[in-house]
């Protein structure tokens, strides 16, 4: 690598500064849109205004082959905001403006600019139907309604205003793609640190926020060949099952025990049948991916040159300790942040958010007894019947409710007790199989 390793700069300003108001509380394939969930009661209310800009949280969870969005060469001309705490364009938050006010004002500032948002699509008419339907307080609501993901709204409204201040003078036909794990990862979606841990996202802490389209894992994407530096192509390597029907059905084929299987396919369709949009993203997995969906993770979160340097210095000793076949060569040609670069594209075609050493070492996904399952859109008014028997209501009507099932933490402890399931809190889609395939019977 070369010795010209430089910092990232920054953006300062003497507006006042964005403080962030109170919270409100990995997928390995790209999702499939057959099972999004449909228009719920509020989006209907909204009427033809919201309707006709498409914004009812009706796509995937990204931006995947069937969301209308502008061609790749289109996408690379997009260079990404710094963000930063200070207000720029929109007033402060404050009680001399109320914050359906300011989004309405953000709303007619942003007019017809398109941004894709976890797979929704926002622009000024849509958020300006969401501002102008909903009261104050339920705000909140109202936007994850509309757009069927859990969207901090105080987080939001700060992306805005820097959307509002980058954009200015810009094409209006450039469009702004911000996968889940990126929005997650900034806090424009509510994150599990913000739910269950200590270290909760909020927007303009995090730097550089980058709104290019990642590359689809696809056909027609090429697999990496061997001693190739890290990027996209290195997804269609040791591949997944391609198909949600073939992951459920992998479960049952690696453990030859149905259970699993069988309690996440009950899960499943009553979450669909009642509007939810869920997405099964990974449940068997080889190890060799495993490794390269860490080591690209890892790299992707460097941020110096001594750091890249002992990165690779670990991923080169966890290859060689794990007797893993995998010629990857992390560092490739040029500046360490050319290497980051290629690490973060390789992990948003994998769309990796969250991966720990051990988990590659040694994951559940490799022996068939795991799920990255994504749930969102969830109906205000909820009822699961479970496997052992057990049926439940659950109200999720409420102002700050999530309607996410893995950011749920009621809804979660009730499928780990009745589904024979375990979440791993802080790794979002993350699903363990917790009990044991049944003992085959005597001559069974």
């Amino acid at each position: 690598m070369g010795a010209g390793f430089g910092a990232l700069g920054s953006v300062s300003s003497s507006s006042p500064e964005k403080r962030p108001a109170p919270h409100e509380g990995r997928q390995d394939n790209s999702p499939s849109l057959a099972h999004a969930g449909p228009v719920h009661v509020f989006q209907v209310l909204l009427g033809s205004m919201l309707l006709a800009t498409g914004a009812t949280g009706a796509t995937g969870a990204d931006p995947s082959p069937g969301v209308e969005v502008p061609a790749s060469e289109e996408f690379s001309r997009i260079q990404g905001i710094e963000t930063d705490t200070v207000w720029d364009i929109l007033p402060p938050p404050g009680p001399a403006l109320a914050e359906k006010e300011r989004l309405r004002r953000a709303a007619d500032r942003l007019g017809d600019r398109r941004i894709f948002l976890a797979g929704v699509e926002l622009d000024g008419p849509s958020l300006q139907a969401v501002a102008v339907s909903s009261s104050d307080a339920s705000l909140t609501s109202s936007v994850r309604e509309a757009f069927g993901r859990p969207i901090d709204v105080p987080d939001l409204m700060a992306f805005l205003d820097d959307v509002l201040r980058t954009e200015q003078g810009r094409p209006a036909s450039r469009v702004l793609v911000i996968p889940a794990g990126r929005a997650r990862h900034h806090g424009l979606l509510l994150h599990p640190e913000d739910v269950y841990g200590s270290n909760p996202r909020r927007y303009g802490t995090r730097g550089f926020l980058a709104t290019d389209r990642p590359v689809d894992q696809r056909p027609d994407l090429p697999p990496a060949a061997d001693d190739d530096p890290p990027g996209p192509e290195w997804t269609m390597r040791f591949q997944n099952p391609s198909s949600e029907e073939d992951r459920l059905r992998a479960l049952t084929i690696r453990t030859d025990d149905p259970g699993f299987e069988n309690r996440l396919r009950a899960l499943i369709d009553q979450l669909r049948r009642q509007g939810a949009a869920v997405w099964v993203n990974s449940t068997v997995r080889r190890p060799e991916r495993g490794y390269l969906m860490w080591g690209a993770y890892r790299l992707a979160q460097v941020d110096s040159a001594l750091t890249a340097r002992e990165t690779l210095v670990d991923l080169e000793r966890a290859r060689k300790e794990w007797g893993l076949d995998v010629s990857i060569d992390w560092a490739g040609a040029g500046e360490w942040t050319e290497m980051r670069e290629r690490a973060r594209a390789m992990a948003e075609t994998y769309a990796v958010v969250f991966a720990t050493e051990k988990g590659a070492r040694s994951s559940s996904h490799y022996g068939g007894g795991a799920v990255d399952l994504v749930a969102v859109n969830l109906p205000s008014r909820l009822e699961l019947l479970a496997p052992d028997g057990e049926n439940q209501v659950f109200d999720l009507s409420g102002p700050m409710e999530s309607r996410d099932l893995s950011l749920t933490p009621r809804l979660v402890e009730w499928v780990e007790d009745h589904f024979g399931l375990q979440k791993l809190r802080l790794d979002y889609p993350h699903w363990d199989d917790a009990k044991p395939p049944e003992p085959a019977h005597p001559g069974g």
